[in-house]
């Protein structure tokens, strides 16, 4: 499996395969082989031919992860899944849904690959004890949904992309 994951302001390129104990790894284009096994409740024990590692993993949302090594903490995301955020410009493309103020994502209503209309309900964002549902602005086809319920989103962070469709009149 392939996966794109951002440590810090840095996305590193991990590419991993394994069986029973055993993985190899390609990161950043530099290959391991690594043996794992749990080291207890959030705990994986990993060593490779050059040292041995204990890292503790607390999740913070499905898709970001907090990872600790000898006392120094990462937060880890899937870049992949994380909201993308507006040109300098402030352009997006026309079926971007991105909230109007920072709030906090309580339900998404569609997923990727679900045929939408104009002004459907795509997610609900909660700010200032006020919901606002976020609603498609054009008829297409989902063809993102970055959202995740319990994130924390901003102006710009496009949780949803439609590609769009022309509409049957």
């Amino acid at each position: 499996m392939k996966y794109n994951l951002r440590v810090g302001e840095r996305t590193v390129v991990v590419e991993f395969s394994a069986a029973g104990g055993s993985a190899e790894a390609v990161i950043d284009g530099k290959e391991y082989r690594i043996a794992y096994e749990s080291g207890g409740a959030n705990c994986v024990k990993l060593s490779t031919s050059e040292e041995e590692l204990d890292l503790y993993v607390a999740a913070v949302s499905g898709w970001e992860k907090q990872v600790s090594v000898r006392g120094r903490a990462f937060l880890v995301q899937d870049a992949d899944r994380q909201p993308r955020r507006r040109g300098a410009r402030g352009a997006s493309a026309p079926g971007d849904v991105t909230p109007p103020m920072p709030a906090v994502v309580t339900k998404v209503m569609v997923a990727a690959g679900d045929e939408v209309v104009r002004g459907q309900g795509l997610v609900v964002v909660s700010a200032m004890k006020m919901e606002t549902t976020l609603r498609a602005p054009t008829a297409g086809v989902v063809r993102n949904v970055a959202a995740v319920e319990g994130q924390k989103t901003g102006p710009g962070d496009i949780l949803v992309e439609i590609e769009e469709r022309e509409q049957d009149e």
